[in-house]
């Protein structure tokens, strides 16, 4: 229990620690967005070399990572497939998002995050000769620690890995996008990455997960928890 004699102290010890968490988010926040123009890699499913490529990612990092989607190669090909569905701009829209939407269900098994409909139309909401479809649609964002001296992997490389390859049996919340491949074998994907390794501490790495919040709160991705 505090005293009320103490009291004046703790509040402005909080405030102090308030205004310094305040700080920090701010610089960090600007430093993970910096760093994801730098840190990238874009990629298919079919690519040979995928796994080798996300092996190049540095594993002894805490971090943030964000995963992007392309679907214009998708679409562009549903609708020579279906060259009816060419409709009004706005229905052919709502068509393609069903299509994401039940692509995604039907692979959706074990611990795999939702597709947010809603989310989709907020990124594709289509405009007279403005086709966003075309544009890199923000997928994923999510967070990773290092246990240094755990003896497991861990990090953003493998959080990436389970993303990418995880099978339906993993325990950890991934899209597993593998399992989508034949589906999505026209989608192209980037994942870009930003390595914190200042948060490795436990107690420090509670920060990650505002910085999380705040860039998933930015770049509102289709997939995951909002």
């Amino acid at each position: 229990m505090i005293s009320i004699k103490d009291s004046s102290e703790y509040l402005l010890a909080l405030e102090s620690v308030s205004k310094g968490i305040e700080y920090i988010k701010e610089h960090t926040i600007s430093k993970i967005r910096g760093d994801f123009e730098q840190n990238k890699i874009e990629f298919y499913l079919h690519q040979k070399d995928l796994g080798l490529r996300i092996n190049n990612i540095s594993d002894s990092f805490t971090g943030i990572y964000f995963f992007e989607a392309d679907f214009s190669q998708l679409l562009n090909n549903w609708l020579r497939e279906f060259p009816e569905l060419q409709v009004q701009e706005s229905k052919t829209r709502d068509l393609f998002i069903k299509k994401l939407k039940d692509i995604w269900i039907k692979s959706k098994k074990g611990n795999t995050p939702q597709l947010s409909a809603p989310r989709v139309i907020r990124h594709y909401c289509l405009r007279p000769y403005d086709n966003k479809f075309n544009n890199w649609v923000p997928l994923y964002v999510g967070k990773a620690h290092y246990e240094n001296g755990s003896g497991s992997d861990c990090g953003i490389r493998f959080r990436v890995k389970e993303h990418v390859f995880g099978t339906t049996t993993n325990t950890t919340f991934s899209m597993k996008l593998m399992d989508k491949q034949i589906p999505f074998n026209d989608v192209k994907f980037r994942v870009s990455y930003s390595f914190l390794p200042e948060f490795n501490n436990d107690t420090l790495y509670n920060l990650v997960t505002l910085f999380e919040k705040q860039i998933r709160k930015e770049y509102l991705p289709i997939v995951g928890k909002q």
